[in-house]
This record gives structure tokens, C-alpha cells and sequence, in this order.
């Protein structure tokens, strides 16, 4: 009979084509193949299930994209996963410093323990290196695929470690065959502020009214159109956090901030915008809302109220504050902030929702829930390392992989933090000029509930006055007791300040040191 000799025949034209790349032998077997698919089909399972086991041969590897937000705790928990580690950079920020800054580069990442770093993106040739001109999914597939056939790996999911990663993650994730990775006809929807709205409101969920304003004179039209009423907030629609947003209280003002978003300067992402937008100023507490999407479902993980003060166009945070996310006053936002992320396709992975509630004394709840923002990614600020180390049995780092990857996911009995609490501390620099003194930050480490702190500028330094997330000049967290993490918040704010003596002119800014892990 045929069939003894032909099927390790056969076997070995699949492992030359595999590992040699002699498509020409593989292409003189497909008759064969063809032929013994026909005619005996258990022979040719048998043929399949030696292609897996190969297959499952190669080290599993994760692929965090533009590593960002908490890079190095999600590389220990991929490491402790005994599964390589790929770094891949997608938009290196070129031209906005203000934001490069968190974004770790090449030679940071391999000392850190990244095995492979790929991609490097730069601008294109003969553009403006202030200008981010795409990043090609198509190519980057490609060299993934190779270097998965070069190094014997497998890559059992692409995650985003920033918003500029968001963009590319899913159809990167796609291209390489991966089927864990979230909706790919939502995926502008979790990137472009409008169609962000615009697909939520689809939803049947509430949103702030807005118009894509292309020009600074359409300003009193769309306000007329929306029956707006001041203050109003003129945004980009690339942008993230608090970067390029502006509370305007006239229409002067309006026209000015839609002037500067269109008139050819980088957006945070560094490409340039198309238009902005004009939205309706949404009243009440402002909150993040952090989960994470398994193919079980969405679960809330921990949820943060902000503290601002509001004035000069501008909003500034001073704190946040841990919640309890099962709390009967949260169960509309909680609810809420599920939807908003199944609106936008986010099917596996981390989602950050920022929204805004107002609070009911009747009913002693928030309601009226409305969205700032979603992104399909771990929140900043550190606020997933405070709530493992609030959270009994949380481990959300390897919770992460295991959701991008399709796994269970191992979720602890509750979320609520009991006694114990977080505040993640904004210090912000008050007046534009020259640092002459830090006052107060060799205090931190020996207060009671002291996790960690990151100082961005140093003396010496010519700072602009906060204005955004970016320009802060640092980050204290704490996490213990409900009262000693009050106690020591309070003596952060009489103690800590930034001395600054103003200068005519703030040309020479200094360089700012270190990469933070927000």
C-alpha cells in the first residue's frame, strides 16, 4: 500500500517548506496532498495535528505597543509568564516633548529586559520631524512574522501600552492571525474623540453635544446651531488626557483655541489635526472608571474621583481618589461605563473611561453619567499598581495578558478597598519662571502611607505654569488607612512647593531627567 511511504513524504515537504522556505518542493506535493485529503482524511488530521504540536513547540510572546502606561510592570508579569517579551514602537512623538517624555526609548527598553524591540518608527524622509506621517501595520506584520519564524516564537497577542497605540493594536493583531483582539469596524471609534460620541450616542448613551469645527470663524454658527452655553470646551480630536483641551468662556476665546488646534500645529499624537472640536461643558464630579473585558464579560475593576480646580481656560487635577466600585452611589456610573465600553468594540483588554456625574441627595447617588473619553488601555497615573496593592489577590498586570490573550481570567471575590485607600497627588507648578528651589520632597518617603513619588523637574529648570497633564512637575501616591492617607496628603500640600523666580523670556527650557512609569 501507498500510504506508508507517502505520509512521511509528506510530513517532510512540510517541514522543509516551513523551515527552508523551498516553496518549489511544497508546490510538487500539493497534488499528493490534494489527493490524500480526497481519499484518506484521518491521515490528513493526522498531518494537522502535527502541524499544531510544531506549532506549540515556539515560546508563547506578548507584543506591547508604544510601551507607556506601567511598561515595567506588565514586562515582570510577561516574564513571569515564562513568555518573551517584544517591545514595539509605533509613534515616537517626535515635536512634542511635552508628551516624549513618558515614552521610554529603544536602548531603555532592552536594559529593562525586553527581548526583541522592533519597528522604531521615525518620520518620513524630507518631513518635518515635528510631523508623525503613519505607522505601516502591513510591514510591521511582517517583521513580526519573521522574526516569529527567526526566533521560534509565537505571539499570543498585541497590547497597547498607550493611547497612540490604540489605533494599530487590533489590525496589527488581526493581520498575524491572532482572533482575541477587539472589534475591528469600531476601531476609530476608540481613538477619534467625534466618532467616539457619535458611536456611544449610537448606543443610546449620553454624550456631550459637539461639531467638528474646521475653521475659527464657524465658532459662533456651531454654538448657535447646539444652543450652547458658556463655558464651552474646544478640544482636539486625536489628543488624550488633558493635552490640547480648553474651557473657553466667550466666543473670542473659542475662536482663539480652534485657531491654534487647526492652524498646522502637531496634535499630541503629531499628526496634524483636520479640524477640532466644540463641545457642550459638562457639569459635576469628574471620575475614572477602569476595567477590564474578558470573554466572560466586562468587569469594573477600580473606579477614581478627581479633584480640579477650574480657572483661566484651564482645568487642573489636585487629586484622585480611590472608590469603591460596588457602592450603591456608583452603580449608575459603574453601569454606565460598561456600555460606553461595549459601545466602542472593547472586547479583551483594559478599558479607561472618563466621564463626568452628578450627585442625587434623594436618591444618594450619582447620575446622569456622561463621557469625557474612553481608551482601550490600561489608565495612567499608576492607578492599576495603587489598586493591587489595595485589592487583595488582584495581580491585574497578569490579568491583562490573559484577557488580550483569551484566557480566564482570575478576578478577585470584590474590588471594594474596605479601609484601605489610594489618592494619586498632582503637584503642579504654579508660576511660569526658573526653579530655584524643591522644598518639602525629602519628606515623602517617610510618611506612613507613602508608595512612591516621580519629580519631573529639577532646579535649574525653566517651566511653563501647569496647564495640563503633561506640565505638572510631579506625582506623589499613597495608599494605607482611610485617615493616615488623608493625614499625609495634607502634609504633602503644607510642606511641598516648587520655589520659581520669574525670567523675561522662557526660551531655554531645561531638560527634563528620567523616564517616569505612569
Amino acid at each position: 500500500m501507498m500510504l506508508p511511504t507517502l505520509y512521511p513524504l509528506l510530513l517532510s515537504f512540510g517541514f522543509i517548506a516551513r523551515y527552508h522556505n523551498l516553496d518549489l518542493r511544497l508546490h510538487k506535493a500539493r497534488g499528493a496532498v490534494g489527493w490524500l485529503s480526497r481519499t484518506h482524511p484521518r491521515t490528513m488530521e493526522k498531518v494537522s495535528q502535527l502541524r499544531l504540536a510544531q506549532d506549540d513547540t515556539a515560546k508563547d510572546a506578548i507584543l506591547i505597543l508604544d510601551p507607556s502606561t506601567e511598561w515595567r510592570e506588565v514586562l515582570n508579569a510577561i516574564k513571569l509568564k515564562g513568555m518573551a517579551a517584544i517591545a514595539g514602537i509605533c509613534n515616537p512623538l517626535e515635536g512634542r516633548d511635552d508628551i516624549a517624555q513618558f515614552m521610554p526609548n529603544e536602548a531603555t527598553l532592552r536594559e529593562a529586559g525586553f527581548d526583541f524591540v522592533l519597528f522604531n518608527a521615525s518620520p518620513t524622509p524630507g518631513g518635518s520631524p515635528s510631523i508623525f506621517n503613519g505607522f505601516d501595520v502591513y510591514s510591521s506584520a511582517q517583521q513580526v512574522k519573521l522574526l516569529e519564524k527567526e526566533k521560534d516564537i509565537k505571539v499570543r497577542s498585541v497590547i497597547p501600552s498607550a493611547e497612540t497605540a490604540v489605533e494599530y493594536c487590533d489590525v496589527l493583531a488581526s493581520l498575524l492571525g491572532i482572533s482575541s483582539h477587539n472589534s475591528l469596524n469600531t476601531v476609530l471609534a476608540r481613538r477619534d474623540k467625534a466618532i467616539m460620541k457619535e458611536c456611544v450616542a449610537d448606543a443610546g448613551l449620553r454624550v456631550a453635544k459637539f461639531a467638528r469645527v474646521k475653521q475659527a470663524c464657524d465658532v459662533p454658527n456651531v454654538i448657535s446651531d447646539l444652543s450652547l452655553q458658556f463655558p464651552i470646551v474646544i478640544k482636539t480630536p486625536q489628543g488624550f488626557s488633558t493635552t490640547d483641551v480648553y474651557i473657553c468662556d466667550d466666543e473670542n476665546d473659542a475662536m482663539s483655541k480652534v485657531g491654534i488646534i487647526v492652524n498646522g500645529r502637531a496634535a499630541p499624537d503629531c499628526r496634524i489635526p483636520m479640524f477640532a472640536l466644540a463641545e457642550e461643558y459638562i457639569g459635576g464630579k469628574e471620575f475614572a472608571v477602569n476595567m477590564m473585558s474578558t470573554a466572560d464579560g466586562i468587569e469594573c475593576t477600580d473606579a477614581w474621583l478627581y479633584r480640579k480646580e477650574v480657572g483661566e481656560g484651564v482645568a487642573r487635577y489636585i487629586s484622585a481618589d480611590m472608590m469603591d466600585p460596588g457602592e450603591k452611589k456608583l452603580e449608575k456610573v459603574v453601569t454606565y461605563a460598561k456600555q460606553v465600553a461595549a459601545a466602542v468594540g472593547i472586547l479583551y483588554g483594559a478599558a479607561h473611561l472618563e466621564l463626568k456625574a452628578s450627585y442625587c441627595e434623594e436618591k444618594k447617588q450619582y447620575i446622569n453619567p456622561c463621557m469625557i473619553e474612553i481608551g482601550a488601555r490600561l489608565s495612567g497615573g499608576r492607578k492599576t499598581t495603587l489598586t493591587q496593592a489595595v485589592i487583595e489577590g488582584w495581580q491585574p498586570f497578569q490579568a491583562l495578558i490573559d484577557a488580550h490573550c483569551g484566557n480566564k481570567v482570575k478576578f478577585p471575590l470584590s474590588f471594594s478597598p474596605g479601609e484601605q485607600h489610594a489618592r494619586h497627588l498632582f503637584l503642579p507648578h504654579r508660576l511660569s519662571g526658573r526653579i530655584t528651589e524643591i522644598r518639602g520632597a525629602d519628606r515623602f518617603e517617610s510618611l506612613s502611607t507613602y508608595h512612591s513619588h516621580f519629580l519631573l523637574a529639577k532646579v535649574g529648570d525653566v517651566v511653563e505654569r501647569t496647564t495640563d497633564i503633561t506640565s505638572f512637575g510631579g506625582f506623589v501616591w499613597l495608599a494605607g488607612p482611610r485617615q493616615a492617607v488623608e493625614d499625609d496628603a495634607r502634609a504633602v500640600w503644607e510642606t511641598f512647593s516648587f520655589q520659581t523666580e520669574p525670567i523675561e523670556k522662557e526660551s531655554n527650557v531645561g531638560e527634563i531627567s528620567g523616564v517616569p512609569n505612569m
